[in-house]
Formats: C-alpha cells, sequence, structure tokens
C-alpha cells in the first residue's frame, strides 16, 4: 500500500473516531448549556486553559519525535515517556503550588479547588503507554479509535450524570478527570510494549524538542490569550459565553482537520526528498481540506444566530454573533495545520517558534492597547489579527517550501463562487420558526454548495490545463529562440 493509500485510509478512521466522539460530545454541550450557567462554563474553560498551558510548558514532543526518527528502538520510546512523566509531574506539583496565587490573580476565589483537581490530567496523560505512538508511525488507527470512543462515552456519562445531580462545575472537572483516566488505562490494553524508565537518549531527543516545546507554548498561548484577557476585561460569564461559541466553532479544527491532518507528517517525512511530489502532497491536503472547511465557516456565519437559538436557551443568545466571527479560524486552523506539518518534516521547526512568538507578542499587544471596551470589538480585532498573521505566513511559505501560491488561488477560486452561490440561493429561504429556517437553509446551502462545486471545479481544470499548455508553449518557443538566436 502506498504512502498517499496509507494517509488517505488513516484520516478516514481518524475522522469516522472523530465523528462518533463529537456526536457524543455535542449531545453532552447541548444538555449541559441547559443545567449549568455561563459562570460555570467561564470557570472550567479558565481552569482548563491554565493546566494544558503547563502541558504545553511540558511537551517534550514525544510523538513528533518517533513518527519522524528513521530508526527507533525501545530505548526512545522509553526515553521519551520517563522525559513526559518527569516535565508534567513538575508542572502539576507548581500548578497546584500557585492555585491560590492564580485565584487571586484573576479576582475569582472559586478557581483555587477546580485547579487542584484538574492538575491531575498532567501526570494521568504522562503515564499513558507510548506503544500508541507506534500504532500512528504504523498508520493503524483502529485500536486508537476504539480507545477515543470509550474514553469519550465514560467522560461523557460521568459528567452528565454529575451535572443533573450537583449542578455545579464540578461535573464538567471530574470528567475530564474520568476521561484522562481511562486513556491512560486503555493504553496498556491496545498496545503490548511495557515502558521503563530511562534517560539514556535524553539529550537526543531533547535537541529535537527543544523548539517543538517552545512552539507548543507560543501557539497556545496564542490561541488562548482571550481567555485570560476576557477573564480579566469582561468576567467569568463573558468568557463562558465566549468559550462556549468557540467550542462550537471549533469543533471542525478538532473533528476534521486535525485527525486528517494527524498522517500527514508521517508521509511528508516519507516523500520531501521527492520535491515536485511533496508540493503536490501540499496543495492536494490543503484543496481537499478547504472543500470541507470553508463551506463549514461561512455556514456557521451565515446562520450564527438560527443556530444558537435552536440548540441553546435564552441565556446564551446574547453570545450568537460571536459564532460568526470566530468561524473564520476554521479557515486559519486549516491553512496552519497542513503548512506547520510540512515545515516540521523539513525540520523548520525553529522558523515555526520565531514566527509564532512574533505574532504573538504583536498580537496581545494590540488586543490590550486598542479592543478591550467591549465583547465584540475584542472578537473581531481578534479574528482580524489571525488572518493577517495567516496571509503572512503564507507568503513566507512560497519562499521556504516552494509552493506556487498562483496554484493554490487557483483551487481556491471555484470553492469560492460555489460558497457565494450556495450563499445567495439558501438567503432566500425565509421560515417564520427557527427550527424550519434552520432545517431549511442548512439543506438548501449544502445541497446547492454540493452541486456547484465540482462543475466550477471543472470549469477551471480547463482554465489550469490552458494556463499549463501556455506556460508550455511559450518554454518551446523560448527554448527555439535561443538555439537560433546565433543562426539570427
Amino acid at each position: 500500500m502506498s504512502v498517499t493509500q496509507k494517509t488517505i485510509k488513516s484520516s478516514i478512521v481518524i475522522m469516522c473516531s472523530r465523528l462518533v466522539q463529537r456526536s457524543i460530545g455535542i449531545v453532552s454541550l447541548l444538555i449541559l448549556s441547559r443545567l449549568l450557567t455561563p459562570t460555570d462554563f467561564g470557570v472550567v474553560a479558565l481552569a482548563t486553559m491554565l493546566v494544558f498551558l503547563c502541558d504545553s510548558l511540558s511537551e517534550s514532543g514525544a510523538q513528533q519525535y518517533i513518527i519522524q526518527k528513521k530508526q527507533l528502538d525501545d530505548v526512545d520510546l522509553n526515553t521519551a515517556w520517563s522525559l513526559n512523566i518527569l516535565l508534567k509531574s513538575l508542572l502539576a506539583m507548581i500548578l497546584m503550588g500557585f492555585s491560590s496565587l492564580l485565584a487571586d490573580f484573576f479576582e475569582e476565589p472559586t478557581l483555587q479547588y477546580p485547579l487542584l483537581a484538574i492538575a491531575l490530567i498532567l501526570p494521568l496523560s504522562a503515564l499513558a503507554n507510548p506503544g500508541v505512538i507506534l500504532l500512528r508511525r504504523e498508520f493503524k488507527y483502529g485500536p486508537i479509535f476504539k480507545l477515543d470512543t470509550i474514553e469519550k462515552l465514560t467522560g461523557t456519562a460521568t459528567t452528565i450524570t454529575l451535572a443533573f445531580i450537583w449542578q455545579s462545575y464540578w461535573a464538567m472537572i471530574c470528567g475530564v478527570i474520568v476521561s484522562y483516566l481511562v486513556k491512560c488505562v486503555g493504553s496498556y490494553w491496545i498496545h503490548a510494549f511495557r515502558p521503563s524508565f530511562t534517560l539514556c537518549k535524553l539529550k537526543e531527543q531533547w535537541t529535537f524538542s527543544q523548539w517543538l516545546l517552545l512552539k507548543s507554548l507560543v501557539g497556545y498561548m496564542k490561541s488562548e490569550l482571550d481567555t485570560v484577557i476576557i477573564t480579566k476585561y469582561f468576567g467569568l460569564s463573558a468568557l463562558g459565553g465566549y468559550n462556549l461559541m468557540k467550542n462550537i466553532s471549533s469543533i471542525p479544527g478538532r473533528e476534521l482537520i486535525r485527525p486528517m491532518t494527524e498522517p500527514l507528517l508521517a508521509a511528508f517525512s516519507n516523500i520531501n526528498h521527492d520535491k515536485e511530489n511533496f508540493k503536490e502532497q501540499i496543495l492536494n491536503s490543503l484543496t481537499v481540506l478547504l472543500v470541507l472547511t470553508a463551506s463549514i465557516s461561512v455556514y456557521l456565519i451565515k446562520f450564527d444566530v438560527v443556530i444558537v437559538q435552536v440548540l441553546f436557551n435564552e441565556q446564551w443568545y446574547e453570545y450568537a454573533p460571536l459564532l460568526g466571527y470566530l468561524s473564520v479560524f476554521i479557515i486559519n486552523y486549516t491553512l496552519i495545520a497542513v503548512l506547520q506539518e510540512a515545515l516540521t518534516s523539513v525540520g523548520k521547526v525553529k522558523f515555526q517558534f520565531y514566527f509564532d512568538l512574533v505574532v504573538f507578542v504583536l498580537t496581545v499587544s494590540i488586543l490590550l492597547s486598542l479592543f478591550t471596551e467591549s465583547l465584540m470589538v475584542f472578537t473581531m480585532a481578534r479574528v482580524s489579527l489571525a488572518v493577517i498573521s495567516v496571509i503572512i505566513l503564507c507568503s513566507f511559505l512560497t519562499y521556504i517550501l516552494g509552493i506556487s501560491m498562483t496554484a493554490l488561488v487557483i483551487r481556491m477560486i471555484p470553492i469560492g463562487i460555489a460558497l457565494l452561490v450556495a450563499v445567495y440561493v439558501s438567503s432566500y429561504v425565509t421560515i417564520a420558526s427557527a427550527f424550519g429556517q434552520f432545517l431549511v437553509g442548512s439543506a438548501v446551502y449544502f445541497i446547492v454548495y454540493l452541486i456547484t462545486l465540482p462543475f466550477m471545479f471543472r470549469i477551471f481544470q480547463v482554465f489550469y490545463d490552458v494556463a499549463k499548455f501556455n506556460l508550455w508553449a511559450t518554454e518551446i518557443i523560448r527554448t527555439q529562440y535561443q538555439k537560433l538566436r546565433p543562426m539570427i
């Protein structure tokens, strides 16, 4: 089986896994939004942001290191596992020790005890069997699919049951801890590898991982800086509303883009010696992902208010416009996910770190100095700055990876036209009830998009073929002219 076939097969398995998990997650979210308040969601959002910040600080890059390594042995796996345990356990203790100070900093006394509890997920995640990474390296995603589904079902059942009993944010905290516990225990069930503590290859792995750690830290801080700013300037209730809309808008990123790009590092690493094939694989990956994610992003922009009215109760209605703005991140995430995997496969991790660091510093500076008067203005500015940073990144990559941006734009134009047609036609759907508007409008939008898209691709393929023919013909004429020039 070829690398491309393995990549596609793995992506399908992961996407099915994510679809099952997300279906469970959406049902859970709809139930919890009626049992808990925006403030409850805000407490959990802030606590998880802080614990995953510590997770980023302790990110050793074990998965990327093992997947991209040509020659691998048990000592590599054991070193990666041991380093993870040391880093994550240390950060968990630090987080617990500073929980009271963090609660004072955010002026939220209720934050301390949730932080003490949720910090447990750091050592739990570190103790998981590194043999799972071998399954990813070998494109064997079936067992991972089973474990992820069991973990999601167990965590969701725990959260919903406790939410009915307690009607408190503690239900969500306990659900997260149970999920990580199940994943840790289950990892030893799906793979026979049994790790042992050693740091024999620490230097070798750290040489690779240090830039991944820094990049991961800056990337996470960049993605979560809005959590800190919103908490400080607008309060936990606003954070809860914003985070719920962000959670909905990020579903395509977590459940479509991430699983589809997960096998790309292994695939890109196998073909990066063949430059033309490498560039073509990047363009094909971007095109396939944008066909899916651009349609979802535009859909959320058009139907944001109706979606919130149908899915949630009145306490969430004021945050509905945020959903449309935040959905732009879906397209951003698509471009970044593919391009970063491509850069990692050719060893350009250091560049990614410096780029993310500059973007993070500029974004924080601009947001804090100009856009803290209202949550809506802040959200619009946050999205605009993210779009600008991705455009700049794409410009850099034209040079670094040698990707033709003209070729990418030509592939994106038919998607854009199909989306415009879908939006235009669906705008004529006017039904009094929110549910009817949601049901019929959504159906019309996606049906029109799916019908229009193949025609647009076919039309632009003709232009693309003509353009390639013109380039070929021009090259022939130029070559012949150079041959004849000495004779003239």
